[in-house]
This record gives structure tokens, C-alpha cells and sequence, in this order.
């Protein structure tokens, strides 16, 4: 928790400085992994409408729609970004969504995908506290060895 405070408080001052789409999708994913559902909505909306053409922002949105509640939206959201072709969201930032909309399943599918394409973001997503829930499985074990 404190460390979600302390990086909501860094994008802060990234999002004063350069007020982009990123900037709001961070601070949006932030804000609901310490339960600020309304704020980190109006970040994602924010995110989204500066990003319409930009999958990576529609899977990482995904997320944080389905911890707010608004899980049909997020649905929509992980769907189109992991149709995306070029430019594509990386399976690992879609992953997290389909935890948070009860899909492990699928989360496990979109992982070992990432893995085979030899996606940069697949080592890292080890470390997502948003997929701590999967790392009871034992599929987990074998996706990291």
C-alpha cells in the first residue's frame, strides 16, 4: 500500500510535468490499488481519450476499469487491445485484467504467450502485485522456470 502512495505521489509530479496519456494511465493504476475507485476512473477516461488509437493504454485501462467496477467496459477493453495487430498491447499488461475480471484461465494463456513471443514484458510482469493471486498455481511455477 504505502508503495502504491509513493508512486502515485512520483506520477503526480510526472503528470504535472508532462501531462501525456501515460502519465493519467499510471496515476489512474495507482489510484485504484489504494481504492480511490472514482479518481482513478476519471484518470483512465482521461488516458483513454488522449490515447483512442493506442492498445498498450486500452489493456493497461482494462485493469483498472474492472477494480472499479465497470468489469462489461473492461471486458470490451482487454478484448480489443489483445486483437490489436500493430500496434499491439503486450499480453502482460492485459493479464492483470482478465485476473481482475476472474479470468486466471485466460490470464495464464495471455502469460505463456508473452513468454513464447519472448515479450520484454514478460519477465518483469513476475513482479505485478496485480497478479499475486495466481502465484498460489502451480501453472505459475512452471511459466517462470
Amino acid at each position: 500500500m504505502w508503495l502504491s502512495w509513493l508512486l502515485l505521489k512520483q506520477e503526480e509530479w510526472v503528470l504535472e510535468n508532462y501531462p501525456n496519456d501515460i502519465a493519467h494511465g499510471f496515476r489512474s493504476i495507482f489510484l485504484a490499488s489504494l481504492g480511490r475507485h472514482k479518481e482513478a476512473l476519471s484518470s483512465a477516461y482521461l488516458s483513454l481519450d488522449l490515447a483512442q488509437y493506442d492498445p498498450g493504454i486500452w489493456g493497461a485501462m482494462a485493469w483498472c476499469l474492472a477494480v472499479c467496477g465497470e468489469t462489461e467496459e473492461a471486458q470490451q477493453l482487454a478484448k480489443e487491445a489483445y486483437a490489436a495487430r500493430l500496434p499491439r498491447c503486450p499480453r502482460p499488461w492485459i493479464a492483470p485484467a482478465l485476473v481482475a475480471l476472474g479470468e486466471p484461465g485466460q490470464a495464464f494463456t495471455l502469460l505463456r504467450e508473452a513468454r513464447e513471443e519472448k515479450c520484454p514484458w514478460f519477465p518483469v510482469s513476475r513482479l505485478d502485485p496485480r497478479l499475486a493471486v495466481l502465484r498460489e498455481d502451480e501453472r505459475w511455477q512452471n511459466l517462470y522456470i
